[in-house]
């Protein structure tokens, strides 16, 4: 049973690597890709601040979509999880992972936050070297 749940549980922060990875991934690249964008904005007035402010916006909302998901989709899938366990197995009890769920949205906000300075500082770096 013990190895089962640190099997189960390397799996999850493999896989939680692997998303983390990815969403910075596809964050910096159209980052990248917006690059005259923001160099037009820039020129027109916009500044660091606001830039930022609007890139934690961006960021933000793909934070509620995950979220939403998680407390919708996520939970269903839970939910058959727990009455397939249940009927497979007359020892299994389940408890609802609140402490995991509230630490992975704590953890993709923090990562929210730091994409969006790290990328604030990278178009910054970008525009002085030109």
């Amino acid at each position: 049973m013990r190895g089962n749940r640190i099997l189960l549980g390397a799996v999850s922060i493999i896989l939680f690597i692997a998303g983390l990875t990815n969403y910075c991934n596809v964050v910096f690249t159209g980052m990248y890709a917006r690059r005259k964008e923001f160099d037009v904005m820039k020129s027109i007035g916009m500044t660091d601040k606001q830039m930022k402010l609007m890139l934690f916006g961006e960021g933000s909302y793909y934070f509620m979509c995950v979220v939403g998901l998680l407390f919708t989709v996520g939970m269903a899938a839970l939910v058959g999880v727990k009455i397939y366990m249940e009927n497979k197995l007359s020892y299994f009890t389940f408890r609802w992972p609140i402490l995991i769920i509230a630490g992975i949205m704590l953890s993709l906000l923090v990562v929210n936050v730091l994409v969006t300075h790290f990328v604030v500082g990278f178009c910054g770096e970008e525009k002085d070297s030109h």
